[in-house]
């Protein structure tokens, strides 16, 4: 179980609220990569160091780029990653091989422009992915996650010429962001 179920099956009091932070970047990294599976708890149970219980739930860590470098693909794919796994695998072998923890919090002085850059230079990462990564792990406040949802808002609300793009290309992407910057 993840601690965000956890926290969704078990309700505050009165007057309090939860807050999530995304610990590490590479916590961040993962997520995004696992996003679309429900059986993201299973894997962090597997190869994620045990994390204290709460209220008698177990919970463990979103696995580290060592953890996740040396998994096999089979054993990624049958918790859930489908096509996915090896994209994990090499971004997670990439990340090692560029330093780490350490290359991760290195983007953190970069511009957004430059550390999406990086970011997207690691398999199967695009444009929204490392957009998410700059934003909720990074401290880059000026990163733009676009997904349908953004790119609608900004068709509605800012410029109705987007209306007329078939997809979200690079270039239509690029747009949105700066509509939003």
């Amino acid at each position: 179980m993840c601690l965000r179920q956890a926290l969704r099956r078990q309700r505050a009091p009165h007057g309090q609220t939860s807050r999530l932070a995304v610990a590490s970047h590479g916590d961040c990294m993962a997520d995004r990569h696992a996003a679309a599976s429900p059986r993201a708890s299973s894997r962090r149970q597997r190869f994620g160091r045990p994390l204290p219980s709460v209220g008698g739930l177990s919970f463990a860590a979103f696995p580290s780029a060592e953890a996740l470098a040396s998994a096999d693909e089979s054993d990624l794919r049958a918790l859930g990653m489908g096509y996915r796994a090896k994209f994990v695998i090499n971004t997670a072998k990439r990340v090692q091989s560029l330093g780490g923890e350490a290359w991760l919090a290195s983007l953190r002085g970069l511009t957004r422009q430059a550390a999406t850059v990086e970011l997207r230079s690691l398999s199967g990462v695009g444009p929204k992915v490392a957009d998410c990564v700059a934003l909720f792990s990074l401290d880059q406040t000026t990163a733009i996650p676009v997904d349908t949802h953004v790119w609608a808002i900004a068709c509605r609300d800012m410029d109705p010429s987007l209306k007329e793009a078939k997809s979200l290309t690079p270039k239509v992407y690029d747009r949105v962001v700066q509509l939003f910057t």
